[in-house]
């Protein structure tokens, strides 16, 4: 933020921080946002994705699962998610 660079998406807590242990990688593609994400932790996680500074709900596209606005993680699993 300092750089005056925004990422297209945040991946924060339920308080709103950071999260740690994390990774994401998001895209567009075409009108949709996706977004790629995997947990280093021993235990599941769960997460919000702020898009724009504003908490988005999100559809797993691996499992089918409706859109929800939080997301647990599993332990190195990989998760795809589309932002609505």
């Amino acid at each position: 933020a300092d750089w005056g660079v925004r990422p297209l998406v945040e991946v924060v807590d339920q308080s709103g921080n950071p999260v740690w242990g994390v990774e994401w990688l998001a895209t567009r593609l075409g009108d949709r946002l996706l977004v790629n994400l995997s947990s280093y932790l021993r235990e599941p996680v769960r997460v919000r994705l702020l898009v724009e500074g504003r908490a988005v709900q999100v559809a797993n596209r691996i499992t089918a699962a409706l859109a929800q606005p939080t997301l647990e993680l599993p332990s190195l699993a990989p998760v795809l998610v589309e932002c609505r």
